[in-house]
């Protein structure tokens, strides 16, 4: 079986946490090999599974991402994730649909490009005392503002405005306990593998290794592995790899994502994780 793991041109060969579940595959007796997912010398039609990885910055391409999807589909290359989940993900109002099945999001609205009103009077819309803006499309926390809510400064208010020029953006309420650390839970095959907590440096809240912030594996304890089990059956998504992000409040767990299309997954922090990868693909083709 020819599998493709779609990359973007910055690596083309994966980052290198992620060529462990090329050599896992390849170990399995699997013929995978990276693809990157815009070049145009690329044959897609050779693979019979194609699972989206490293594709990261997709999101100042998104027609041309989706324009790939529709491909794929038309040649009837399976994708993981599906390309439905995929396009659905890729649009952040994804967390109001979360919202609206009774997830624990953070109080958000969504602002489209057509709204005059300025940030102070959108910001003031939450009940809460900060909030964070963020673009609809967007990855890595590219754009990422937080503010006081009904406050604002000549500064935000042209950040805010620039934001709207080119997505309708998210306004969020903040979660202040991020400080102590965000978690990725990670899942495969919609069971729970591993999970890696993300700190912001002192200052911060974005907890982005490239602002600053530092990573460790952690393991969580039973009653924590129950709950957060829980939070992810009830986002009912059927795929392959899944990582939800979340930080712990004195009311319960926030969930901050659901990420689905090309999340880091931490294959590097959890012994036979890339293993457990492969494992969990060969279950969901196996049941087709």
């Amino acid at each position: 079986m020819h599998i493709a793991l779609a990359t973007n041109q910055e690596y083309p060969n994966l980052l290198e946490g992620e060529v462990l579940p090329l050599e896992a595959f390849s170990k399995a007796g699997y013929d995978a090999e990276p693809a990157v997912w815009n070049d145009p010398s690329v044959d897609w039609g050779q693979f019979g599974h194609i699972i989206i990885r490293c594709c990261w910055g997709y999101h100042r391409k998104v027609e041309e991402f989706y324009s790939w999807l529709d491909k794929l589909g038309a040649l009837g290359v399976t994708v993981h994730n599906p390309p439905e989940i995929v396009r659905w993900n890729s649009h952040k109002r994804y967390l109001l649909d979360l919202q609206s099945m009774g997830l624990p999001v953070p109080e958000t609205t969504l602002v489209s490009r057509s709204d005059a009103r300025p940030l102070q009077e959108t910001s003031g819309s939450l009940s809460c005392d900060q909030v964070v803006i963020k673009p609809c499309y967007g990855a890595s926390s590219q754009g990422v503002m937080k503010v006081v809510r009904g406050e604002t400064s000549e500064e935000s208010e042209a950040q805010y405005r620039r934001l709207l020029r080119s997505s309708e953006v998210l306004v969020q309420e903040f979660i202040p306990e991020i400080a102590q650390g965000e978690t990725s839970a990670v899942f495969f095959n919609n069971h729970f593998s591993h999970a890696v907590v993300k700190v912001p440096k002192t200052g911060e809240f974005r907890t982005n290794y490239d602002l600053g912030g530092t990573e460790h594996a952690v393991t969580l304890s039973t009653e924590q592995k129950a709950r957060v089990e829980r939070v992810y059956a009830q986002c009912k998504q059927d795929v392959l790899y899944a990582r939800l992000d979340f930080v712990e409040t004195a009311k319960g767990i926030r969930l901050m994502e659901l990420e689905l299309i090309e999340p880091y997954l931490f294959f590097d922090y959890q012994e036979g994780a890339a293993d457990g990868f492969v494992k969990a693909f060969e279950q969901r083709i196996e049941r087709k």
